[in-house]
């Protein structure tokens, strides 16, 4: 079961996307998973599945720019949601810790972004 948690709309898309600008972000079976299914309003077959990367590193840290965060209208840090984009292969999942997705849970506007912290990989697995 999926259930509708909230719509995201992103100026310049997402990578390799940058023609999609609003996504919902939806809840996969029940809040407790971990996983949320991201789909384009534009095109519903296009989606992605992302997760928070403080699930996976709960000590996940990056720097984020004050013209990303005023371009999303962040004024306050807990207002501040991150997830990153999943791969799901047969028997392995990564995630790309390295271009987070970033959006304010008050002006529902987002970005996605590249870190300069190498310690963190396009596909780190998971599982």
């Amino acid at each position: 079961m999926i259930q509708n948690e909230e719509t995201i709309y992103f100026e310049n898309g997402i990578y390799g996307f940058e023609g999609l600008k609003q996504f919902v972000f939806n809840h996969i079976l029940n809040t407790e998973n971990p996983f949320k299914l991201m789909t384009s309003v534009e095109k519903p077959e296009i989606g992605f599945i992302v997760i928070s990367p403080f699930d996976v590193l709960p000590d996940y840290d990056i720097e984020v720019n004050n013209s990303d965060l005023s371009q999303i209208g962040i004024k306050d840090y807990q207002d501040i949601a991150i997830y990153c984009i999943s791969v799901v292969k047969r028997d392995t999942i990564t995630v790309n810790l390295k271009s987070p997705v970033i959006y304010s849970k008050v002006t529902k506007k987002g970005v996605q972004i590249i870190t300069d912290n190498d310690k963190y990989s396009v596909r780190h697995i998971i599982k």
